[in-house]
């Protein structure tokens, strides 16, 4: 089985989420024998391909998909997509649902996704399947944590956040709430806005923003393995990679209630309302009192949502399509 992959053309400039995911499948697919291309314009393998996944709902890809679907090639699109009050009323409603209508098949990290996505653009969804977000086992395991540490310029505890810094991640909100308590704010991600960035530096003293840190780098695994709690408020999250990856370092976990981390954190977690300032305050300071590692939430994930148990279910979705 051949299968191209496809995504926007800036997305790897500041990778996120979705990108570590995309980059996950080509690792496992071609694990599991599947011949991955990535696109590329300049020599393009169209006419060999079995499938054509394309990744994300930004403007601009349907031009790609249409010409696609005109070779007769299957599609496959990761949606990856959730809807509410904060960003629907600048949702292009007929553009989502043309993406979706060329899709032979679409992709969610959850089922909650599936139903969010019919409830905001009344599409049709009986081609939307599931595949699970997942980790890298390699969280689990111990690391000198002192090439994290000795970047930190302070002692005693504090909150650590990964994402790129942007609104949707709510770092602002975050960095008042700590301020509330009084516990610096430890940042490590790409910035995908600037002048966010200077806000959350101006609203607390205690906010320290450390950088962009290469994935399977030593610091953001140590990172993940050093600190208590990790905190990810963002408006939503499908369930946020991060959140993942601080479950099974045994990070204390405090993450927005918006999208579809319930269905993978259940009762493990502290959930609070992205919109409030004070309960995020109060998530964080409930997160602190608990003491130790978070080993029920740690095995929770790495039972459930390891790359390996999950990524079988991407090829059976491929097959399921091809026959």
């Amino acid at each position: 089985m051949k299968v191209g992959f496809h995504i926007h053309p800036f997305a790897m400039d500041v990778p996120g989420g979705g990108e570590v995911q995309l980059l996950e499948y080509v690792r496992l697919l071609r694990e599991r024998g599947v011949d991955v291309w990535l696109h590329n314009m300049w020599k393009p393998e169209y006419r060999s391909l079995d499938i054509f996944h394309h990744f994300h709902l930004l403007s601009g890809g349907l031009a790609t998909l249409d010409y696609i679907r005109r070779l007769q090639i299957p599609i496959v699109l990761n949606t990856n997509i959730w809807f509410d009050s904060t960003n629907f009323p600048s949702v292009n409603v007929a553009e989502i649902r043309a993406y979706l209508a060329i899709a032979d098949r679409f992709i969610a990290n959850s089922h909650a996704e599936i139903a969010n996505i019919a409830e905001y653009t009344g599409a049709n969804v009986s081609h939307g399947r599931v595949v699970y977000n997942g980790v890298r086992r390699q969280f689990s395991e111990p690391v000198d944590t002192r090439v994290f540490s000795d970047l930190l310029p302070f002692e005693g505890r504090y909150i650590l956040n990964v994402g790129n810094v942007e609104p949707r991640k709510n770092q602002l909100r975050l960095s008042l709430a700590a301020r509330e308590l009084g516990i610096p704010v430890v940042v490590l991600g790409g910035v995908r806005d600037q002048a966010y960035l200077q806000e959350c530096k101006q609203a607390f003293d205690g906010f320290y923003y450390l950088g962009h840190q290469d994935h399977e780098g030593a610091v953001l695994h140590a990172a993940l393995r050093h600190a208590q709690v990790f905190a990810l408020p963002s408006t939503f999250e499908t369930p946020g990679l991060a959140a993942l990856e601080a479950a099974v370092a045994g990070c204390h976990v405090v993450v927005t209630h918006g999208g579809s981390t319930r269905e993978y954190f259940q009762d493990n977690v502290t959930y609070v309302d992205p919109s409030s300032i004070s309960d995020i305050a109060e998530g964080l300071e409930t997160a602190f009192q608990q003491n130790g590692r978070a080993g029920e939430l740690q095995h929770h994930v790495l039972t459930k949502f390891s790359w390996e148990s999950v990524s079988g279910d991407l090829l059976a979705h491929y097959h399921e399509l091809l026959t």
